[in-house]
């Protein structure tokens, strides 16, 4: 019986892609692997806030490819919220190429990969996923719309790409992962490149693969971003074309850099606008940026924008005004002293009355590659935030000063800052063991008094609630931990002609920031006379003779009726045997200031 002809098979399309791809016969199996592969090498993913309620989702493709960003609004199960919840976005694309003027850095000429900016609408606080092409899903969660009750922030400078980089970025991302962050600040000195083209991509390769483009963020300029390029004359070219800001207007750059004295930042430099400065609202807080490495005197592009967001800001819906920059105006380290460098200089001659006068509450920085917190200076308080992980290791050499409330050299960290309408926290933590080794409470712009409680320094106005762990506020004289109902008690008179100096007087109430011995003043002392050896006037003590006897009488109404429940059998078991052994009050032991881990510090 003659055989059937065999039916001629239509060619898979495994196949005829890997025809159309030149591929000999032998690698057509590989032919998926191959598109798979072309169609993946999107990296260096980030997303940065461009306005309160926009962000933009950047990355990186080294073969060129320009896909499109895939976007879904999801629920917090990770289903799709909905018709209409799925978009795809096309990007906008650049390139760019460049040759640093410093001899030390690579003289060959470095071309960028493609690199490409998906802007996106969102909407507050709703969670977002994306992805490019077959690449993973990555997600992030939009932040709080302006005027919203709470914010919270991740806070670095100096970041770099070293081992410790990287741990802070996870460090940063496992933060996010227990207990969300909306936002994260770069306070300038992103990558350290220093005029190597290719180390701006192993930077977004680290930033991305080590947690941080988790959250959206806000990103400014520091000195290490200025890298003047030899084919344009012009500065901060990578930092322009890889990271998306906010912007009141697009960018204006000019091309005839001049470096007067690196050493003395000394510079001729004009950058505004775009990413250069700019401000937002998130939440309860407004924010301005500014920029020390561009004109900031009266009549210029920076100085005029100031004035005109200062006047604009709401202090009703926008209680806290926080400026960031890059360069500190107030610190003890032995390096980078504001006199000596005319960057730093020039921007705080021009700016810091303006900030002052329209109550500004904190100002943070990098640049010195440590971390400090400064005594409030006429209300602003100044933090130094440099230590993030960049290669130039951290600074340890200080200062004799009188105006910083904690410093150290030794760890690398990063600090979150928690913002309410009524208060903020801030949380300075190692990137060690996560530890904590600094943190403040502070109320929105009224007075504030200083108090330490069990370690940890503490500020708010008369009335705050925002003592953390449940704790007074620190204007009151007593400062401990909460049994149910926070009492206020009286406020402490002692005589000025009476206090040492240990003890400090502020619109009539009296607290303590030191023994005159040099030891800390126990926070949960009973009375400033005791801890400082004031003297106390007369009917002037801690607590009101009302509120003690009240609390006495309560204490023993409460004994006895717990004695009479027990007699009586009321309570049976467990209940019984917990009532009889409740104790209305509790000693709390004098607590030393430290500075997280053993140490102690003055204040």
């Amino acid at each position: 019986q003659a055989a059937k002809p065999r039916r001629k098979r239509a060619p898979r399309a495994a196949a005829v892609a890997a025809t159309a791809m030149g591929c000999p016969p032998r690698l057509l199996l590989l032919a998926p692997l191959l598109a798979l592969a072309a169609a993946s090498d999107a990296e260096q993913f980030h997303v940065t806030l461009s306005g309160s309620e926009s962000v933009v989702v950047s990355w990186a493709s080294p073969s060129g490819a320009k896909d499109d960003l895939v976007v879904e609004e999801v629920a917090e199960s990770g289903a799709l919220r909905g018709p209409g919840a799925r978009q795809t976005i096309r990007p906008a694309s650049e390139s760019y190429r460049f040759k640093s003027v410093f001899p030390y850095a690579s003289q060959e000429l470095y071309s960028s990969p493609l690199l490409l900016h998906a802007p996106l609408a969102v909407r507050p606080e709703a969670s977002y996923r994306y992805r490019v092409g077959v690449a993973p899903w990555r997600r992030f969660r939009a932040p709080p719309a302006p005027g919203a009750a709470r914010l919270r922030l991740a806070v670095l400078g100096d970041l770099g790409q070293t081992n410790f980089s990287r741990r802070t970025c996870e460090g940063i991302a496992a933060a996010h992962a227990a207990q969300r962050l909306d936002v994260g600040v770069i306070l300038g000195d992103l990558a350290y490149a220093e005029g190597n083209g290719s180390r701006w991509d192993s930077f977004g390769r680290m930033f991305d693969e080590a947690g941080c483009s988790q959250i959206p963020w806000l990103v400014m300029p520091g000195n290490h971003e200025i890298e003047p390029d030899v084919l344009t004359g012009e500065p901060f070219l990578a930092y322009r074309r890889r990271w998306k800001t906010p912007q009141i207007r697009p960018e204006e750059i000019g091309a005839d850099f001049l470096a007067r004295d690196w050493k003395k930042y000394d510079f001729r430099v004009r950058y505004d606008y775009g990413g250069s400065f700019y401000s937002l609202r998130l939440g309860p807080a407004h924010f301005v940026v500014l920029n020390p490495f561009t004109e900031t005197h009266v009549g210029s592009a920076q100085g005029e924008w100031l004035e005109a967001a200062l006047a604009n800001r709401s202090a009703a819906e926008s209680p806290f005004l926080v400026a960031l920059t890059h360069q500190p105006w107030h610190h003890s380290s032995a390096k980078h002293r504001p006199s000596d460098e005319v960057s730093t200089h020039a921007i705080q001659a021009a700016v810091e009355e303006k900030l002052l006068a329209a109550k500004a509450d904190m100002l943070f920085a990098g640049h010195v590659h440590a971390y400090e917190r400064m005594l409030p200076s006429r209300g602003l308080h100044h933090f130094l935030v440099g230590n993030g992980g960049n290669f130039e290791k951290l600074y340890d050499q200080w200062l004799e000063s009188n105006e910083s409330a904690y410093r150290q050299g030794v760890h690398y960290g990063w600090g979150e800052l928690d913002i309410t309408f009524d208060a903020c926290s801030w949380q300075m933590r190692r990137i060690d063991d996560s530890a904590v080794i600094d943190s403040i409470v502070l109320g929105a712009h009224r007075p504030m008094l200083q108090h330490r409680c069990d370690g940890a320094v503490v500020m708010g106005s008369p009335g705050s609630d925002a003592c953390p762990l449940g704790m007074l506020p620190l204007s009151e004289p007593v400062c401990r931990r909460a049994t149910g109902e926070l009492a206020v008690p009286a406020p402490l008179s002692v005589r000025s002609d009476a206090m040492p100096s240990g003890c400090v007087e502020t619109q009539g109430k009296v607290y303590w920031n030191a023994h005159p011995s040099g030891r800390s003043c126990p926070s949960c002392s009973r009375l400033c006379a005791t801890t400082c050896g004031a003297s106390a006037v007369p009917g002037g003590g801690m607590v009101s003779v009302r509120t003690v006897v009240a609390f006495a009488v309560a204490v023993a109404t409460a004994l006895l009726l717990s004695l009479l429940l027990w007699r009586r059998g009321a309570c049976s078991g467990e209940r019984a045997r917990e009532r009889a052994a409740f104790k209305p009050s509790a000693k709390i032991p004098d607590v030393e200031a430290t500075d997280g881990i053993g140490r102690r510090f003055d204040m």
